[in-house]
């Protein structure tokens, strides 16, 4: 199976990027958008395997690290692009949230089987995505919503590991485990 991880936010900022996400599917007929009801999160690690072994000392360093960990605030909502066809709400963490994300790479990169990918990293752009594979109508989306701007005070207070069935669609990822902060 393959995993990643992300930080789920919380419900006004949710609310708020899953009207949005309805609102350009319907008006663009972007229906894939649309069938990827993920809860509104930022990843932190993209995909990786691991068997039954990793998973649990991948388990065993996620409690260690949530425990005792406070909230950290981050901002969302600025709405953006990555030129690949992505329009997403920017999401700026606080100098204590930047310093989670890094421990938890540090962390992550004493595992030696995990894999890593191109946008893996210290460089991570942080995001909430609207939409994907829209390069035709980029410019429009990104008209239609741009002036519907808000800005949501959110924390990093979690870690939730998703995992998708060998084989599957990114649309069929699935919630695994997740590990709230303090």
């Amino acid at each position: 199976m393959e995993y990643a991880l992300y930080c789920q936010l919380g419900s006004d900022v949710s609310d708020y990027h899953q009207q949005l996400i309805h609102d350009v599917a319907n008006k663009f007929g972007l229906e894939e958008v649309r069938k990827n009801d993920f809860p509104t999160h930022f990843t932190l690690k993209y995909w990786f395997a691991m068997n039954d072994e990793q998973e649990q000392k991948l388990d065993a360093f996620l409690r260690s690290f949530c425990q005792g960990k406070m909230s950290a605030p981050v901002q969302i909502g600025e709405v953006d692009f990555f030129p690949a066809g992505v329009v997403y709400l920017t999401v700026i963490l606080s100098t204590q949230a930047r310093q989670y994300f890094l421990d938890l790479l540090n962390g992550l990169r004493e595992f030696g089987w995990m894999q890593w990918m191109e946008f893996d990293g210290e460089d991570l752009d942080f995001h909430c995505t609207i939409a994907k594979d829209c390069n035709d109508s980029l410019k429009d989306i990104i008209a239609y919503i741009k002036d519907r701007g808000d800005v949501f005070n959110d924390v990093f207070s979690n870690i939730t590991v998703i995992k998708k069935p060998v084989g599957g669609e990114t649309s069929q990822w699935q919630f695994h485990k997740r590990y709230d902060f303090k």
